[in-house]
């Protein structure tokens, strides 16, 4: 008896030590570790720890005695932490980091202890460039390193910052400003917002005619045309940056939104920041009502419109299908998708003198197919550009084609659970379908007589700031624009976003789908803003039986190709 009591008790301490040791909970070890930073000790709320060979410390301790500006995301647990011109991202839990957009492995990962959030000490502090050296004999860290002399703002180059951003999204953007400043001393960009896109180009334009134009300005995708034949009056970005010595590769963004700024021959002109593309937003209350499995949304036009009549016969919403954006979304984002062009020339890209091709017999069938659709009840006309967005979030149509952007007013306003899809194609257009084109907007670099060299350093250095990858991460998952870049994507991703916010990667994949063609590279026609109108004018005619598809798509050429001979004729060199 008393052996097997002694056995028991024996084996009751074994069991005790093997749990505690296959703890995940990281330990303080028995013997204090100190933490010096230049001689001095780190003041700290927990005590650092020993894991597998590696010092943990709390976070805002050792990011701030560095002099790194750290913040929290609580959904995913993030540490993101800036300091100079290197930026940092952990994860609880996750052994990926972010040094300044390169992946890194870590030997551990942040953990939480005492509901403080610790960090890998030897990596953080020599990622924000310090030194670090470890004593086995004390159990002391010395952290060398030498703070910032911050230069006052009047001492630094001011550079001229135009955007057409309201808020929420420019406060955003100028909290990315801020950021740039506050990572050097030597330049002090000028954030200011300057109206809707339109009003921004024609501010700069004539601030260009005046000498007195921004060093940057933000223009909208369907001014393009419009920079670029502002003979000039722009910096292109591949000239900006080989000239200043800046480092910068254009290859690590998305072809789809590249290409829409670029030259026929890949040079970039612009450098892309917040854009959009138009995807399908679907009412998944709606599609269980009208018997409907709504985690299968429509694939095909076929597919979509049997959907959208199946929802007006079970009156399961009172609109069906309807859409924003109608000549983005029904002409711009449906040629790319069907690889046929909306112009010749290459959309334009390849020059001015390019026609419209939108009375093609895909088009035609198309437009034919929505006045179908109008006449049967199964489509509903939401209206010119954006006005469409709120027939969707109040619940009224149960699809719609929008901007990838409206994500963020759906999550904020609609009272029932929705879902997101890519748009739908036709299934006998051969090779169909492709990637689609984006929207927003991109910046531009502008010349001004007097500016110097070093001027243009500071916009080439701004630039490439913003392209960092956890910067068009962050810009991505504040305000639900695409990543532009292939890095910001991988970054987004490793952090589990998309796993957690599902559909959120399904505008990226569209855009990234497959290589794009010179149908849907983008396009590049002048005057784009008045041509939507036009086509506009044209499919409201249609569809109040005023005229055919046919009739429709050929007065929409006819007149969209008077606006593009007027462009021309205005910036021919």
């Amino acid at each position: 008896m008393e052996k097997r009591t002694l056995l028991c008790l024996a084996l009751v301490a074994i069991l005790t030590v093997t749990f505690i040791g296959m703890s995940p909970v990281a330990q303080t070890t028995a013997r204090p570790i100190r933490v010096l930073i230049n001689g001095a000790p780190l003041t700290m709320e927990v005590a650092p720890v020993l894991r597998t060979g590696r010092v943990l410390v709390p976070m805002r301790a050792i990011f701030e005695a560095l002099g790194a500006v750290v913040t929290w995301q609580d959904d995913l647990s993030i540490i993101r932490a800036t300091h100079r011109q290197t930026a940092l991202v952990l994860q609880i839990g996750n052994n990926t980091a972010w040094a300044s957009g390169t992946r890194r492995r870590l030997d551990v990962p942040p953990v939480l202890v005492e509901n403080r959030t610790m960090v890998p000490l030897r990596f953080v502090s020599e990622s924000l460039g310090a030194n670090v050296s470890w004593d086995e004999a004390t159990h002391t860290v010395t952290i060398t390193h030498s703070p910032v002399i911050a230069q006052p703002p009047a001492n630094r180059i001011p550079i001229t910052f135009w955007h057409g951003l309201a808020q929420p999204l420019g406060g955003i953007l100028e909290g990315i400003v801020a950021d740039f400043n506050a990572s050097q001393n030597q330049y002090e960009v000028q954030a200011s917002f300057r109206g809707t896109y339109p009003d921004t180009m024609v501010a700069a334009i004539a601030a260009f005619r005046a000498g007195r134009a921004p060093h940057i300005v933000q223009m909208f995708e369907v001014g393009t045309a419009t920079m670029m034949a502002a003979t000039g009056a722009v910096m292109p970005v591949h000239q900006l940056m080989r000239d200043t010595g800046v480092p910068f590769d254009p290859n690590v963004y998305v072809p789809a939104v590249r290409g829409y700024y670029s030259l026929s021959d890949g040079r970039m002109m612009a450098l892309p920041f917040n854009s959009s593309t138009t995807v399908m937003f679907y009412n998944k209350d709606a599609f269980r009502a009208a018997g409907l499995d709504p985690e299968r949304p429509p694939r095909t036009w076929a597919e979509l419109r049997t959907a959208a009549l199946r929802i007006r016969e079970t009156n399961a919403a009172s609109i069906g299908f309807t859409t924003s954006w109608p000549t983005w979304a029904q002409f711009e984002q449906f040629s790319a998708v069907h690889d046929v062009p909306l112009a010749t020339r290459a959309n334009g890209l390849d020059g001015m003198d390019a026609v419209l091709a939108i009375n093609s017999p895909l088009h035609v069938r198309h437009v034919q197919m929505l006045m179908d659709m109008h006449k049967e009840g199964s489509f509903t006309y939401g209206g010119r550009d954006a006005a469409g967005d709120a027939i969707f979030v109040s619940g009224q149509a149960a699809i719609i084609h929008a901007s990838s952007g409206l994500r963020a007013r759906i999550v904020r306003d609609a009272k029932f659970d929705w879902g997101v899809a890519m748009l739908p194609h036709y299934e006998d257009v051969r090779g169909a379908p492709l990637n689609s084109i984006i929207g927003g907007a991109a910046f531009w670099a502008m010349t001004s007589p007097g500016r110097t060299a070093e001027e243009y350093r500071g916009v080439a250095e701004f630039f490439r700031f913003v392209s960092q990858p956890h910067v068009a991460a962050w810009w991505h998952m504040d305000t639900g624009f695409v990543p532009v870049t292939f890095p910001a994507f991988e970054l987004t991703e490793s952090l589990g976003y998309y796993s957690r916010h599902v559909g959120t990667d399904l505008p990226y994949r569209q855009l990234t789908r497959a290589t794009p063609t010179e149908n849907s590279r983008g396009l590049r026609l002048g005057n784009m803003p008045e041509i939507r109108v036009v086509i506009q004018e044209e499919l409201e005619s249609a569809f109040q039986g005023r005229q055919t598809a046919q009739q429709a798509m050929d007065n929409a050429v006819l007149r969209g190709n008077a606006i593009l001979r007027t462009f021309e004729r205005m910036n021919r060199p």
